[in-house]
């Protein structure tokens, strides 16, 4: 489509640069991962809402300990910082980036690691770890379509 330059007050034709594709795959993951990352941060949010004595919500302590392995408001913090590098991550993969596969790595890693430092080895479950694995091979078959930036 021409564009109109004002410096010459004529119009020019821009480049045909063909736009990389996603593959339906990788856009898929970002969205899971997009998704369950604020779900995450709201529960952590509600978590500290909840830690706060003048809140007079529901008692749901069993549920968020239990899916959360919360424990004090720092370690909420923590958890909300990790998602969010979480996301970057994901959303850099969402802009084809290959530095967004190495960051979502590390937070993954970390967001495994976590509950085991805190409340021992029983929270490193074989589930979490199929997920988490499941989710760095599914990002890593896409690698390739990833830049180098």
């Amino acid at each position: 489509m021409p564009t109109f330059n004002f410096v010459t007050l004529t119009e020019t034709e821009e480049p045909n640069i063909p736009l990389p594709v996603r593959p339906e795959m990788l856009s898929v993951l970002c969205i899971i991962t997009f998704a369950s990352g604020l779900i995450k941060i709201m529960l952590f949010l509600w978590a500290i809402l909840r830690s706060n004595p003048n809140y007079s919500g529901e008692n749901i302590n069993g549920l968020l300990n239990f899916f959360l392995g919360i424990h004090s408001t720092l370690y909420t913090i923590i958890w909300i910082a990790v998602t969010v590098t979480t996301m970057t991550g994901a959303g850099l993969i969402w802009k084809l980036r290959k530095s967004g596969f190495y960051i979502y790595v590390l937070s993954v890693c970390i967001a495994y690691l976590l509950p085991a430092i805190s409340s021992g080895a029983d929270m490193m479950t074989i589930q979490r770890l199929f997920v988490t694995s499941a989710f760095i091979f599914f990002y890593g078959i896409n690698l390739k379509f990833l830049k180098k930036l």
